[in-house]
């Protein structure tokens, strides 16, 4: 007769079973939590992809970078202020350095940094070329040609990531610009109370009105302030495009609902009607992309030209070579600057958007760096009476600074475009949100421009005798 378990070991026994499978359950439970968050966080990324969007990483740090910009440009306008006016007679030298004098430079340095900002964020659209439709040659047409679809019918992740980027530019422009007008609106005021010798707050609409009229500066600040407005118009425009183009892609992709799910098919499903690789969906056409960017690139470049051709170069005895030289310089310098912050701010969260278009702005940079050199060398032999001048006189030693600040912003670019391009490239191919390999020495670039602007702002109130 078998021998029979006592009751005491069959629930030890059941209780050690139910343990081992409530263990392996629970282990179960948690792997498949796991590989959830995995797929959630990788679902997030590769929307952050799509829509161009900054890491959060970039997100958490994102106010360094304008601060140190911010920071680096006062002080250097504020500094180069007080320099300029050394050599000067005491009360030229006194009156360069008063609080509304001081506030004029610092409002020029707002004027023509956010202009350069929105050139920048302007030679977005021209950078990305054919890939915000869906890449040119075999597999688009450029700017004017069809859209290259997906397995699914919708854009190519790449443009998908385009589109979101440009319209982060567009809305980005937006509010640049509205700065810019801004900033031009508090230049003339400024200025206009500083030519007549009084308080802001003691100027009267006359005077302002007769600064603005009859003065080549206020009517320069005036050209500065329409071009800004248009340039916002037309950003808003594109703006209300790229959205237009976003609706017109969810809507394309067949109304999925919330969280991924696909639609049940319809019950009498329709006929399959052919289609083609490249064309777009007929229920929901994709509009064109948004039209002439040149024109917002070329309405920013006129604006930031009045201020450095109507000031202490417009009576030079050599008017027109110190004119068509400050004006190459100042639209080489904008473009420059400008493209650089752009890439940074819009494109730096997206690895495959960097390797599309820093190349390019690389050559531009290239080009413009040559252009800036060649004629702040001229500009300094037509304005200086004498070499001495570049030690003896506060502007000599504002161009010396200049200079070196220059010399260090090519060999950065040099660095840059030898060395990182070549790592953007080979890491294009990864995860497209990951970070990229260059913002370090791209922020630093970005900080000694920043100087820069703030002692051209500096040198364009300074006299050079």
């Amino acid at each position: 007769m078998p021998a029979v378990a006592p009751d005491w070991a069959v629930r030890s026994t059941g209780a050690g079973y139910g343990r081992a499978e409530g263990s392996v359950r629970n282990g179960w439970a948690r792997n498949e939590s796991a590989r959830n968050e995995s797929a959630r966080d990788e679902s997030a990324r590769d929307e952050s992809a799509r829509n161009g969007s900054v890491p959060n990483g970039w997100a958490r740090n994102g106010l360094a970078l304008p601060a140190a910009l911010g920071v680096g440009a006062l002080a250097s306008v504020l500094l180069g202020s007080w320099v300029g006016a050394t050599g000067e007679p005491g009360p030229a030298a006194a009156a360069a350095r008063t609080p509304v004098a001081l506030a004029v430079a610092v409002t020029r340095l707002a004027t023509d940094g956010l202009g350069a900002i929105g050139i920048g964020l302007a030679l977005l659209p021209l950078l990305a070329g054919g890939s915000v439709l869906g890449g040119s040659g075999a597999g688009g047409s450029g700017a004017s040609g069809s859209v290259r679809r997906g397995r699914s019918g919708g854009a190519d992740p790449v443009s998908r990531a385009w589109r979101g980027a440009l319209r982060r530019a567009a809305r980005l422009g937006v509010l640049v610009a509205a700065g810019w007008a801004i900033a031009a609106l508090l230049a003339l005021w400024l200025q206009a109370a500083d030519a007549a010798g009084g308080g802001p707050f003691a100027l009267s609409p006359a005077l302002l009105g007769a600064y603005a009229a009859a003065v080549a500066a206020g009517r320069g600040l005036l050209l500065t302030l329409a071009c800004a407005v248009l340039v916002m118009a037309l950003q808003l425009a594109a703006l209300v495009r790229w959205t237009r183009m976003e609706s017109a892609r969810v809507r394309s992709a067949g109304g999925a609902g919330a969280g991924g799910r696909r639609p049940s098919r319809p019950r009498h499903p329709e006929p399959s009607r052919p289609r083609h690789p490249e064309s777009a969906s007929p229920r929901h056409p994709e509009p064109a992309s948004p039209r002439y960017p040149e024109l917002v690139l070329g309405t920013g470049l006129l604006g930031v030209l009045p201020g450095p051709v109507t000031g202490h170069v417009a009576g030079h005895a050599g008017h027109d070579p110190a004119v068509l030289t400050i004006a190459l310089h100042v639209v080489a310098a904008s473009v420059w600057v400008g493209g650089l912050l752009a890439v940074v701010v819009v494109l730096a969260g997206n690895r495959r958007l960097v390797a599309d278009a820093l190349p390019r702005f690389s050559t531009v940079a290239g080009y413009c760096a040559g252009v800036v050199a060649v004629t702040g060398v001229l500009s300094a032999v037509l304005r200086l009476p004498t070499p001495g001048a570049l030690v003896s006189t506060g502007y000599g030693v504002l161009l010396l600074a200049k200079a070196a600040c220059l010399a260090g912003l090519i060999g950065l670019g040099w660095r840059a475009r030898r060395r990182l391009l070549t790592r953007v490239a080979g890491s294009a191919g990864r995860r497209s949100d990951a970070p990229v390999p260059l913002a370090r020495w791209l922020a630093l670039e970005l900080v000694v421009m920043a100087v820069v602007f703030g002692l051209a702002a500096a040198l364009a109130g300074a006299a050079p005798v």
